[in-house]
């Protein structure tokens, strides 16, 4: 390769080497958003930073990339040329289509300083361990407040900063401070440590995507995107601003007019901790929507067999939780994804559910990219996927009943994970590794 000596089978060898790099990357990776321990955590961040910095060396080597070139012609099946498009236009898009080795090399550290900030970023807000403290009266409309563990300092309830804990306080507490309080919290967390890494980042990937000849940064991004161009974006965006705006005033009036009658307070205005509490309270009173008695409706064994249920008649698959499988926390499930053929059963992939919150976890949900799909000469490496999430778990013996907005998280993360699991090739779990903060 660094001869310029590069055979019709180096896309072939490319491919297999980032799809084993990229597999390896998620067992260093992965403990930076599940482990126990804060210094294992630590260490994978920074291990994450040195894959990135790898991936982004090799996917920037000037040298490479001409010799890819030199190699990208000739007859080929549609699945190699789309490999072949995807590789040159990642590789042309961190910097090899640069002319300046000056270039080429500030691009690649600007790269580096955004992926360890973003890195920063992220890990800052898993760590998180702030808490609030209020007493029942303070809780009160929420119901189950013995979820909450007693301070032992103060007496009070303690209250943490994930969607569990929050999103109750913010649709069912009847003080209007106690959800201020809450909305607050949540909106400034991390905000001291975190703003300058957002605007250092916002920095870089400007001064990047001009150094690569772009307008903007958005102009970049959007480029390999089905819109083209922030322009079409934008004027999307705008259009459906406009076409929502008068049923937006609606519905807000209709919200103002039930603060008004709640607090008997004529002159009274919405506030932003006010919206999810007067649209569960109108959806309960006006549509005979009840969130709260919804919720002995959904307990979280009978939600999420049914929701794979569902996917496995829709795919016409088989999800087997395998029992013995090595996993990273007791709460951790494993699924072989397997087909119904009746020849005979063929494992496509495994998926894993990782789903209550832990103190130092990933603080949102997402679908996270653990092995590609890919074939090791005649052994064929098969997909694997994690559901990061953050779900209400069971307190204390009594089971754990969703709220339908967490049930409509999982039913999407579900959708993530089978797209992963039936899409996925080694390049897409490549950029997904790659990317996952950045973009």
């Amino acid at each position: 390769m660094k001869n310029g000596n590069c055979d019709c089978n180096a896309f072939a060898a490319l491919s297999l080497a980032l799809g084993e790099a990229s597999a390896a990357s998620a067992h260093v990776t992965l403990p930076s958003m599940v482990h126990n321990n804060a210094d294992v955590r630590a260490a994978s961040h920074e291990a994450k930073d040195d894959f990135t910095n790898m991936f982004n060396a090799a996917l920037s080597d000037r040298e490479l990339y001409n010799a890819l070139l030199e190699t990208n012609s000739g007859i080929k099946s549609a699945e190699d040329a789309r490999f072949q498009f995807n590789i040159l236009r990642i590789m042309s898009r961190n910097g090899c289509s640069l002319e300046s080795k000056s270039d080429q090399s500030t691009a690649q550290t600007k790269r580096r300083l955004i992926e360890e900030t973003c890195t920063s970023f992220c890990a800052a807000i898993n760590e998180h361990d702030g808490m609030l403290l209020f007493t029942d009266d303070e809780l009160d409309g929420i119901g189950d407040v013995g979820r909450f563990p007693i301070d032992e300092k103060t007496g009070k309830r303690s209250l943490g900063l994930k969607a569990p804990d929050t999103l109750p306080v913010l649709k069912f507490a009847k003080n209007a401070n106690t959800r201020r309080q809450v909305l607050e919290a949540v909106s400034k967390k991390c905000q001291g440590e975190n703003t300058p890494r957002f605007l250092q980042v916002l920095k870089l990937r400007d001064e990047c995507a001009k150094l690569l000849g772009y307008d903007s940064h958005a102009h970049y991004m959007c480029q390999t995107k089905m819109v083209g161009t922030p322009e079409k974006a934008e004027e999307f965006i705008l259009e459906l601003v406009d076409a929502y705006d008068p049923i937006r005033k609606r519905q807000l009036e209709l919200l103002l007019d039930m603060k008004k009658k709640d607090t008997d307070q004529s002159d009274t205005y919405l506030e932003p901790w006010d919206i999810m509490y007067y649209t569960r309270m109108y959806k309960a009173e006006c549509a005979g929507v009840d969130e709260a008695a919804l919720k002995q409706y959904f307990p979280l064994e009978h939600v999420k067999s049914t929701i794979l249920a569902i996917y496995e008649e829709l795919l016409g698959l088989k999800f087997q939780r395998v029992f013995n499988a090595e996993v990273w926390h007791e709460d951790v499930e494993c699924y072989a994804v397997q087909s119904l053929a009746s020849d005979g059963i063929e494992t496509f992939g495994h998926f894993y559910l990782d789903i209550f919150p832990r103190k130092g976890k990933y603080s949102h949900q997402c679908v996270y990219p653990l092995s590609p799909s890919y074939n090791a000469g005649n052994e064929r490496i098969l997909p694997a996927c994690v559901n990061i999430g953050n779900l209400t778990p069971s307190r204390e013996g009594s089971p754990s009943l969703l709220l339908f907005r967490e049930v409509e998280t999982f039913f999407h993360e579900v959708n993530e994970l089978t797209l992963s699991l039936t899409e996925i090739s080694f390049i897409h779990c490549l950029i997904l590794h790659h990317f996952h903060f950045i973009c």
